[in-house]
């Protein structure tokens, strides 16, 4: 699994062993964009298009690019790469829809709508010289009708021989893409990317000729067959991807070079920069390319090879089946495994070779369409030791993690609603009988951990996880602290919600530059939490989890906090669920909460709750101060959070008595959440199942 800061990447969020040797590069270029001056920034006026389709270009290539989240910074590299990859009179025409956020970069006018550009060549790598084409607003990234508009954009105002799509942001496989923080973090699922690109390419009798995602995990068999009818080949990766992306500028420049080369030659090209730009820095990194013609007469070959498992589930001998399955490539989350693996680990079981006949042959010929003609193009990273062979299939292990998972995925409801895959093909109908007679559950072995006991000095090896299961009876603050004694291991914390363990809080540290100390801080109601140490290196550590008390503080006090934040910097340092909480008892007055920091470097909220945990407000906006004006009307307590969002520093707060009220005193709401709750509303859990598009990976 992934170091969750590489999560930022598209969602380019939970681990795997990527030391990045890029992040004092990527620390200089922040550095850098924050001195440029806004001198430089887009003029905002929309430059008009000039004689739509007066040129076919050979290539049409569409950007989808999704910065409505922490990948803000990554998309205006990678524009700036296009830019620099781009010449002067191109037949290449590269036209980019990219939304913006607040928050995570300031350069370039630090304009947070949706706009679309014709990228054109320039050698500065902080500022997008390209034409703005057109301002559409806040655009929702993850509506499908958003992707629709945008295809049609393009169809209708540009003739192209061959056409490219890629989509930009965080990927989560069959979870789907392009997760958009400002509208409600809505996301495209398989099937609204499908539908959208399907009316629009039938609409403008269009062929695309390739599709790639820059997003972590979406070659999957299930995503590329979605494609299958809608583009020629298809390039994305099995893995997660960092927040780097693609290499732009190599691939438009020989693109530029040879204009007129066909999809597959620009399909391999795509695969090959990416290995010539991560080889040397990352050793769990992949990226392939998918022959989408082959997908039909593909289907036959699956559909054999999956009802012989099953014929091998209904003779009762199911644990061959499993004992390959747990042998087989998985990646950064236990949800996927390399498809081509699973099939060589079926071969060398002797015992389904000697009595399954059926079985055997057709192994060997799936693993032969995979070799000569599906998988065209393939990069892994040496971690894998080979295993990673260019696509993924699902199939988690079996846990109450992922028990619900696959049974959404088996009936086809909720993000796998109306996906073709499990229409046109058996492997559910494995997977079902797989699971069902009690096959590929993993035990997690969670271990009982009392309140402010430690766990003793343990040891971890790289890429294996400790599970703790704690009991919380009483509400209150909680703090989750690991020290590490060597290596780099990070903490996690889940909640049980009743039916599966949602992820709360998690602490990251690159360990020891960034401290050793891996600490969690969140107010939990009553409830089953489980508390996971990863080791990213091979470690050693100490845990506890014990109650605390909010800090009291008086009128007038200013108290100074500082720490990590829930996404941390740009850098992917200091990643950590790290309130600060304060308690004051006031009396009837009218008073001002006031917290100030350095919104360069670090953003604080500010939330205030009742002593029962229960909201009074909150304060979201950005800025360097934040206050909020309360009156109070009885003597009252309150419990302060100084919530940690981004960045890593330090804070201010006071409480002030305001001597001259305004005439209209503001209306204090009623608490409607639970601490508890409350946190969980600022953190927008999901599903365990979901956890990769969280984080700073790119593409988590």
């Amino acid at each position: 699994m992934f170091k969750l800061f590489y999560f930022t990447h598209k969602n380019k969020k939970l681990k795997l062993l990527l030391i990045f040797s890029l992040i004092a590069i990527l620390s200089f270029s922040s550095s850098n964009l924050l001195q440029k001056s806004t001198a430089n920034a887009i003029d905002p006026e929309v430059q008009p298009i000039l004689e739509p389709n007066a040129v076919v270009f050979d290539w049409l290539v569409m950007i989808y690019l999704d910065g409505d989240n922490n990948l803000e910074e990554f998309g205006i590299d990678d524009i700036n790469e296009m830019e620099l990859g781009k010449i002067t009179g191109s037949s290449i025409a590269v036209i980019v829809m990219f939304d913006r956020i607040l928050g995570y970069d300031v350069t370039n006018g630090d304009w947070t709508d949706t706009r679309i550009f014709n990228i054109t060549a320039d050698s500065d790598i902080y500022t997008i010289d390209s034409v703005l084409l057109q301002n559409e607003g806040e655009a929702n990234m993850g509506d499908g009708a958003t992707l629709e508009s945008f295809l049609d954009y393009c169809f209708i105002n540009y003739d192209a021989n061959n056409y490219w799509l890629n989509l930009w942001d965080h990927g989560g496989g069959t979870d789907g893409l392009c997760w958009d923080d400002t509208d409600s973090s809505d996301f495209l699922t398989i099937d609204e990317m499908q539908t959208a690109i399907e009316n629009s390419v039938i609409t403008h009798s269009v062929d695309i000729d390739l599709i790639t995602h820059d997003a972590c995990f979406m070659n999957m068999l299930e995503v590329a067959y979605e494609l299958k009818d809608l583009a020629d080949y298809f390039v994305a990766s099995e893995e997660s991807i960092p927040a780097d992306g693609f290499d732009y500028e190599a691939i438009i420049s020989a693109l530029e070079a040879d204009p007129t080369m066909n999809a597959s030659t620009l399909a391999e090209i795509i695969v090959d920069s990416y290995d010539a730009f991560y080889d040397s820095l990352y050793s769990n990194v992949a990226l392939s390319a998918i022959n989408l013609t082959l997908f039909d007469s593909f289907i036959p070959y699956l559909n054999y090879f999956a009802s012989n498992l099953t014929a091998v589930l209904d003779d009762g001998i199911g644990e061959c089946i499993e004992e390959a399955f747990f042998n087989t490539q998985m990646f950064y989350d236990a949800f996927v495994i390399d498809f081509m693996h699973f099939i060589k680990e079926v071969l060398s079981n002797n015992t389904l070779m000697t009595n399954y006949p059926d079985l055997n042959q057709s192994a060997i010929n799936l693993v032969s369409q995979l070799n000569s003609s599906l998988i065209m193009d393939n990069y892994q990273g040496s971690a894998y030791s080979g295993n990673a062979n260019g696509i993924t299939i699902f199939m988690p292990v079996s846990n109450t993690i992922y028990d619900s998972y696959i049974d959404d995925y088996i009936a086809v409801v909720d993000i796998f609603t109306d996906m073709d895959w499990q229409t046109d093909t058996l492997w559910d109908n494995f997977l079902a009988n797989f699971y069902i007679r009690g096959f590929g559950d993993e035990s997690m072995g969670y271990d009982e951990l009392e309140l402010g006991v430690n766990t003793g000095t343990q040891g971890l090896t790289s890429d294996e996880s400790h599970y703790y299961k704690v009991t919380i009876i009483q509400q209150g603050i909680y703090e989750v602290t690991a020290d590490i004694f060597s290596g780099d291991a990070d903490i996690y914390l889940y909640y049980f919600n009743g039916i599966d363990f949602d992820v709360i809080g998690w602490s990251q540290l690159y360990n020891p530059d960034d401290g050793t100390t891996e600490e969690i801080r969140l107010d939990l109601i009553p409830g089953l939490f489980v508390i996971e140490v990863w080791g990213f290196t091979a470690s050693s550590y100490d845990l506890i989890i014990e109650e605390v008390d909010p800090i009291a503080i008086s009128v007038d006090q200013t108290v100074v906090g500082n720490g990590g934040t829930q996404e941390g910097t740009t850098g992917f340092h200091f990643v950590q669920t790290l309130n600060h909480y304060y308690v004051i008892t006031l009396t009837p007055e009218y008073y001002e909460f006031t917290l100030t920091y350095d919104s360069d470097v670090v953003d604080f909220d500010l939330v205030i709750l009742d002593d029962d945990y229960s909201l009074i407000d909150e304060s979201y906006s950005t800025g360097d101060v934040y206050d909020i004006d309360i009156e109070v009307t009885s003597g009252s307590t309150f419990i302060i959070i100084i919530y940690a969002y981004w960045g890593v520093g330090s804070f201010n707060f006071v409480v002030n008595v305001v001597t001259d009220p305004p005439s209209t005193t503001p209306t204090t709401p009623t608490g409607l959440f639970n601490g508890f709750a409350y946190i969980v509303t600022i953190l927008g859990i999901v599903a365990i199942a979901s956890i990769y598009r969280i984080f700073v990976k790119k593409k988590a």
